[in-house]
């Protein structure tokens, strides 16, 4: 077999394997094997034990994570994975590496399933030093998303997923939840959706209680969930719109927060948390004044929070985009936008949650109450604020 037909033959397992379907890649090896053992000796694993390690997955809450392509050469493939044992605070990491050797037909004349005893860690006594050397450095661990139906906040909820974390993604409209949780099921990931209007207290309550449920811990959270109604003279704004726009943005923040920091207190392991404000949290915004003044309030309740909680090993931080081409900027202000930024362009959801996966990860472990500003290198001066509230101006002048 070339090594083309070697990697198709993979890719049945791979198919198998990310949508968790246990039975039919014990029929798969069983299939394909030419004889029922041909490997056993340890600490290379051959059928049987290939049989009785999917087996466990069965009966079992475990998750599964794809590390890399398949590598072929000649007649011979490999792929690796890591699986975490269990949904429980003392889950087991264990890194696996499966080969093949094919005859001229296909069929496996050898495999071998290698996980030695220094390929086995606790999640919870693992060394950041030993989780930085992971393909995935995330996994065991569990991120909670709001706002995680679309823009910044899919874009995060599948980046978590990529680093090795099951995901919870929350957020008022369901099916734009589930879409997110099937992207992330698209690249081997584990993520549920629970549908959450973040304003409501017992349903954020309710959020938390339910990741818990799920994967039983709650390690990184990004609070991405906003709102902005179109631009507005303050003299123009309704109590109604005001008090709207505070509690998404504000309110909402300090109810997730409050619920999500007694989780971590509860379990003694500590966590990291994100709150997505935005660069109006660091001036004026024009036409925009009540959204600005919750992006103040959402700033200083992080670094009030993070005071409170950095000696219990919880790090609470934020991050302020500037502009970025989400469903809230369309396309034809992200042109307008573009030449104000000092990057000559707007932002993409990508690069957020980039920024977001950072600051929860073991390379941001001495950073506590800061605001990461991702936004082209505006500095906290809004282009928002010099750039589309001239005709607005104008018209209003007209009016006048």
């Amino acid at each position: 077999m070339d090594p083309q037909q070697t990697r198709s033959v993979i890719e049945r397992y791979l198919n198998a394997f990310n949508a968790r379907d246990f039975d039919t890649l014990v029929g798969l090896y069983a299939a394909d094997a030419t004889v029922e053992d041909p490997v056993g000796s340890a600490p290379h694993r051959g059928l049987k034990d290939i049989r009785a390690f999917y087996e466990q997955f069965r009966t079992q809450k475990s998750s599964l994570h794809r590390v890399g392509e398949v590598r072929a050469a000649g007649s011979a493939a490999a792929f690796s994975f890591i699986v975490v044992m269990g949904e429980s605070a003392n889950s087991q990491i264990v890194e696996v590496t499966d080969t093949f050797a094919f005859d001229a037909v296909g069929k496996i004349e050898e495999m071998r399933a290698f996980w030695g005893p220094g390929n086995v860690h606790d999640v919870n006594s693992m060394s950041r030093e030993l989780r930085r050397c992971l393909p995935l450095p995330m996994v065991g661990r569990v991120a909670l998303v709001t706002g995680g139906g679309s823009g910044m906040g899919q874009a995060t909820a599948v980046e978590f997923a990529r680093k090795g974390a099951r995901v919870v993604v929350a957020g008022r409209r369901e099916a734009a939840c589930r879409e997110t949780v099937q992207k992330v099921r698209e690249i081997g990931g584990q993520c549920i959706a629970v549908p959450t209007d973040v304003t409501i207290e017992t349903q954020v309550e309710g959020l938390v209680a339910a990741t818990l449920e799920e994967y039983g811990r709650l390690d990184f959270v990004s609070n991405t969930a906003g709102w902005a109604h179109e631009p507005m003279f303050l003299i123009d704004t309704s109590l109604e719109q005001y008090e709207a726009v505070l509690a998404t943005n504000a309110r909402a923040i300090f109810l997730c927060m409050k619920y999500q920091i007694r989780a971590m207190l509860e379990s003694g392991r500590g966590g990291a948390i994100v709150n997505v404000t935005s660069d109006a949290a660091f001036g004026g915004l024009s036409l925009y004044s009540d959204y600005s003044a919750a992006k103040h309030a959402a700033a200083g309740l992080t670094r009030s929070a993070a005071l409170e909680y950095a000696g219990d090993g919880i790090r609470i931080n934020s991050l302020a985009p500037g502009p970025i081409l989400t469903p809230m900027l369309n396309s034809a202000d992200a042109d307008a936008l573009g030449p104000m930024v000092p990057a000559g362009r707007v932002g993409t959801p990508q690069e957020i949650a980039n920024a977001v996966v950072w600051l929860c990860s073991d390379e941001a472990s001495f950073t506590y109450g800061q605001t990461l500003q991702v936004d082209g290198g505006l500095g906290g001066v809004s282009c928002v604020a010099q750039g589309i509230p001239v005709p607005l101006r104008t018209r209003r002048a007209q009016q006048c």
